[in-house]
């Protein structure tokens, strides 16, 4: 039974090709260049960080992270040593 694709393609690629042309099809391709002009526009207002303020705000993350995983290690063998004396 042919299904419209090639020996080489597998099936997947077939029905997601299907699946985008019947989306594309139904959506007019105005309202597509709309939203990528309006997105772009949106994009433009954003206020971004520079820098140094990146880094800044990364090192925070990361310093936060450890902690909180610190934090969170040291729970796990309280309770595994808690536990561990009732269940022998």
């Amino acid at each position: 039974m042919y299904n419209g694709s090639s020996d080489k393609e597998p099936k997947g690629c077939f029905l997601i090709k299907q699946l985008l042309t019947s989306i594309l099809k139904n959506i007019p391709m105005k309202k597509i260049i709309n939203f990528i002009k309006e997105a772009r526009e949106e994009l433009k207002k954003v206020s971004w960080p520079s820098k140094d303020q990146t880094i800044k705000y990364t090192g925070i993350v990361i310093g936060f992270s450890l902690a909180v995983a610190l934090f969170l290690g040291v729970l796990d063998l309280l309770f595994s040593a808690g536990v561990g004396k009732f269940i022998v």
